[in-house]
């Protein structure tokens, strides 16, 4: 198993989560504020960053999304959300275990990415707690 893969695959399932949250919010909410702050942790794990960019070829080079063992599978609970607030929850817990993820294959090649992902997964539980009621009771 390679450590790249590995977190080339949970950077990418963080950007998706989090552009899922940062959708909700600027279309379902209207909240350009908690919109754009989910933008900006996005865009911290976007190839372009410092952190991020020496690791890119390495990322490319080891993807094997063809060959993934589990990319067929899918539970029963990810085929149906509630509402909003379900979409919410499981975007916001999918991001944090990307983010834990990340922060420890990282630490093989590079501690700076690891502690970006570690800080962004206490800032996600954080959003996720104060921002719950905003899709609650819909």
């Amino acid at each position: 198993m390679s450590a790249y893969r590995t977190v080339d695959a949970n950077l990418n399932r963080l950007r998706e989560a989090l552009r899922v949250i940062e959708e909700l919010f600027r279309f379902y909410r209207n909240d350009a504020v908690l919109s754009a702050k989910f933008k900006t942790i996005r865009h911290d794990f976007s190839s372009s960053q410092a952190y991020i960019a020496p690791f890119t070829e390495k990322f490319l080079s080891e993807r094997d999304s063809c060959n993934d063992v589990l990319k067929n599978s899918s539970a029963a609970s990810e085929i149906c959300r509630s509402g909003p607030a379900d979409i919410f929850i499981r975007n916001c817990g999918r991001a944090c275990e990307a983010l834990r993820v990340i922060e420890e294959f990282a630490k093989l090649f590079s501690p700076e990415l690891s502690k970006l992902a570690k800080k962004n997964r206490y800032e996600i539980y954080e959003l996720e707690k104060f921002n719950y009621q905003a899709f609650s009771g819909s």
